[in-house]
């Protein structure tokens, strides 16, 4: 974060100012649904960079995405450039990465969520009810388990399912919406929870 510092050097203190480079957000859109095109339309405006992923070439070519959103075909049980080991290699692995899993088909969101859980993305998150959540997050922690890659506790923490803050909307625009905005709490630690309630300061210190 930016702000002015102070540092001291052979006995003087000069006040020095700091702006830290912070780099986008990375969002896989795993999913060609018609509510991709809402998650990288929202996800775009804030500069994040975006790639939509899915099986399906077809479906991809037809989606109407900002000039900047890249697409990805990936067969999960695929080898080569369209499998799922050439996809994790282009997948950021850090913190600032957020996969969301739109594809509304069991097997393929169990695929992806197997993959993506072990590694350091700051940010899972599944589209679906909470019941097909629980079931898919227990076929994933018994796929893992069988691997000798248990789920941890920090596996649980970044992965939000169902996906979204709670803001009541439904439609597919609305509920892209819920979800960039979960994701953007979380890249900046933050609750979501109403600033009114807030009773530490809104913005951090420079």
């Amino acid at each position: 974060h930016g702000g002015t510092r102070r540092v001291e050097a052979a006995g003087e203190t000069p006040a020095l100012f700091v702006d830290a480079l912070v780099p986008p957000v990375a969002l896989w859109l795993v999913g060609a649904g018609r509510g991709a095109e809402a998650f990288a339309r929202i996800a775009d405006t804030l500069g994040w960079q975006v790639t939509v992923a899915d099986h399906r070439p077809a479906l991809l070519g037809a989606l109407a995405l900002p000039s900047g959103v890249a697409t990805r075909v990936v067969h999960p049980d695929a080898e080569g450039a369209e499998g799922m080991a050439a996809a994790l290699g282009g997948l950021p692995q850090d913190p600032r990465t957020a996969v969301a899993l739109l594809t509304h088909q069991f097997a393929m969101d169990r695929a992806w969520l197997e993959a993506v859980l072990p590694t350091a993305v700051g940010y899972v998150g599944v589209l679906g009810s909470r019941r097909r959540a629980a079931q898919l997050l227990e076929a994933v922690e018994g796929a893992l388990a069988a691997r000798a890659t248990p789920v941890t506790a920090a596996m649980r923490a970044r992965c939000f399912a169902p996906i979204g803050l709670d803001l009541g909307g439904e439609d597919p625009a609305a509920i892209a919406l819920a979800a960039i905005a979960e994701i953007e709490a979380v890249m900046h630690g933050r609750s979501g929870a109403f600033l009114r309630d807030r009773t530490t300061p809104i913005h951090r210190a420079g």
